[in-house]
């Protein structure tokens, strides 16, 4: 049996969204009206989910194909089905 590859995504997608995420957040610290802080802290919320998501992603391949763990689920092509 071949040795299982397990490749994790790179972190400058994450680090740079929780960035931005960070900066929403900071929008909302001055005296500023609260529907406006409402929205930014969502949105900054919003960005760190992604981010934390984004960070979790992951690829195998091992003798039964490649599976790609995404922010939006798992998919599998297996060895077999290609052509």
């Amino acid at each position: 049996m071949a040795a299982r590859i397990d490749l994790r995504a790179s972190y400058t997608g994450p680090v740079l969204l929780g960035l931005l995420a960070v900066l929403m957040a900071a929008v909302a610290i001055p005296p500023v009206p609260i529907a406006v802080k409402v929205i930014f802290l969502g949105l900054g919320a919003l960005l760190m989910v992604h981010a934390i998501k984004l960070g979790k992603r992951r690829l195998t391949v091992d003798e039964n194909g490649v599976t790609a763990k995404g922010t939006f689920g798992t998919q599998t092509i297996l060895w077999n089905e290609l052509h």
